[in-house]
């Protein structure tokens, strides 16, 4: 009997050093993959930042490009208010002219 239950406790013994052994082995692929995920979220985050700094480069682009654009549309309705003044300036002119030969 005695050395029945030896058998059974070295059996039990055996079987709970292996469960040991494979609990250990688990915690420590559980703590690879962590580190690992926790790695990937952090070059994820890096990758939405950067991201981020290039859409706001853009956007302030994009906001120099209208300003230009405004600007450039105020100065050709200013050059052409000229255009228009100087024409009809010459109008004048040749209209005086004109007075001028009839005279």
């Amino acid at each position: 009997i005695n050395s029945e239950k030896e058998s059974q406790i070295k059996e039990r013994s055996a079987y709970s050093e292996r469960l040991e052994e494979e609990l250990s082995a688990l915690k420590s692929r559980n703590k690879q993959e962590n580190e690992q995920a926790k790695s990937s979220v952090t070059f994820k985050d890096e990758e939405i930042e950067s991201l981020k700094q290039q859409l706001k480069e853009k956007d302030e682009s994009i906001e120099d490009l209208q300003k230009r654009t405004q600007q450039a549309m105020f100065d050709c309705d200013v050059e052409k208010q000229k255009n228009a003044r100087m024409n009809l300036t010459v109008k004048d002119i040749n209209n005086q002219n004109e007075h001028l030969k009839e005279e």
